[in-house]
């Protein structure tokens, strides 16, 4: 379910029985290993939430996305491993995993270097989990298409 912030943190989050976990990311160009991702996040939890990064904060962090912020949102949200999906504007989750306190915040293996999010974690006792393999990129599918 497509949800902005505010109302998932004051009226679904409080009901919510068992484990939450949030991932995040921009998802353009939505691939196999953003669906592979996805489905290993539900594993460790009872309600997944996926932030999507606004096309703003995509924009700021890489390059503006192929697909607007409200088709990445949906085509996330038909993902059946997906609870709740929130497009958020920031350069990073950390507001949002300090707002909704979930149990677990997970991420792709190749963030391991570098998590913007981990104090956030730390705060709201959020448990850090990678996933992987890492399967394939957007950025790779970009460069393969431009050989």
């Amino acid at each position: 379910m497509l949800v902005n912030l505010g109302r998932f943190v004051e009226n679904i989050r409080p009901r919510i029985k068992g484990r939450v976990g949030v991932t995040n990311g921009i998802f353009d160009l939505f691939h196999v290993g953003h669906l592979s991702h996805l489905w290993i996040c539900k594993k460790y939890c009872d309600c997944l939430v996926v932030l999507v990064n606004s096309d703003k904060s995509a924009t700021n962090q890489k390059r503006k996305p192929t697909i607007s912020e409200q088709h990445r949102a949906r085509l996330i949200d038909e993902v059946n491993a997906v609870d709740f999906t929130i497009i958020f504007d920031e350069q990073t989750a950390s507001d949002a995993v300090r707002a909704i306190k979930p149990e677990a915040y997970l991420k792709g293996i190749e963030t391991r270097e570098r998590l913007p999010e981990e104090d956030a974690c730390v705060e709201v006792g959020a448990e850090i989990i990678y996933t992987g393999p890492k399967i394939e990129s957007t950025t790779e599918i970009l460069e393969r298409s431009h050989e």
